[in-house]
């Protein structure tokens, strides 16, 4: 018995032993790639420039307004008024981008999850320039960046549900490709603006229908979506399948039932 015990620890001694020489082993390794790494970083660390709440709103338009061959911004929340309001050079230098002709809307990407009641966010970038598509693929933990020219990136960090207090200005080819490989998976899968605004459309129609009683008239459905009347009711036409004043049916297009069982707001 005694002889057994010495055997075995002299086994456990030599796998002791050849543990160390493993993690001594390793730990060459790590030392080297984290040489390696420390160099990288340190002049990665070279290109990056934080940005405080002011800086941060101004670097998102500045980038936009030098970008030459793309944009790609993704959020995760559409902001409160008085936050929309600050978004205001960013959309602007959009604009300018669109009417100038210096960009199309296919090089300006937004993209961004569903927010029932704050659609007129989705028009204002829609409206501003810009190709916008809704994805329920992005997660509260997804980065919120904008990436210019596949190098310049801005990236905003923080509760993405509350207020942006900072960011980071990074210069870096690689981060930005591997951001916007992320970005075109999620753009691939989400849905355009028309499409998700017309499933909106029909989605709240229905729920007041069922709810209430009634189909909500023009003016209510855009106080419920948060969209401005004119948008609304362009929406509620493509949903209807009217195009342009006719009533020519688009065949892609569901139909929410209008008929007289379904009253309208206001009606007896």
């Amino acid at each position: 018995m005694y002889d057994i015990l010495i055997v075995m620890l002299r086994v456990f001694e030599i796998l002791v032993f050849a543990a160390i020489v493993v993690e001594i082993f390793k730990s060459e390794q790590v030392l080297r790639s984290n040489q390696r790494l420390s160099e990288a970083t340190e002049k990665l660390m070279q290109k990056v420039t934080e940005l405080e709440r002011k800086e941060l709103l101004m670097m998102l338009a500045e980038t936009a307004m030098h970008a030459k061959e793309s944009i790609e911004h993704l959020t995760y929340t559409f902001h409160t008024p008085e936050e929309e309001e600050e978004m205001g050079p960013l959309l602007e230098a959009i604009a300018k981008k669109k009417d100038e002709g210096e960009m199309s809307p296919e090089n300006i990407r937004f993209l961004g999850p569903p927010h029932d009641n704050k659609a007129e966010r989705l028009y204002c970038r829609q409206r501003a320039g810009a190709m916008v598509r809704i994805s329920r693929l992005i997660s509260f933990y997804d980065t919120r960046f904008q990436v210019v020219d596949g190098k310049k990136i801005v990236l905003t960090v923080g509760d993405p549900e509350k207020e942006s207090r900072h960011g980071y200005l990074i210069e870096s080819e690689y981060l930005a490709h591997i951001l916007v490989s992320h970005f075109n998976d999620l753009w691939v899968d989400a849905k355009d603006y028309e499409s998700y605004m017309v499933e909106l459309v029909h989605e709240t129609i229905q729920e007041t229908n069922k709810k209430e009683g009634f189909t909500p008239s023009i003016q209510l459905l855009a106080e419920r979506l948060g969209l401005h009347i004119e948008e609304t009711d362009r929406i509620f036409k493509l949903a209807q399948g009217i195009k342009s004043g006719d009533t020519s049916e688009d065949p892609k297009a569901k139909h929410t039932d209008l008929s007289p069982n379904n009253r309208m707001e206001g009606d007896k």
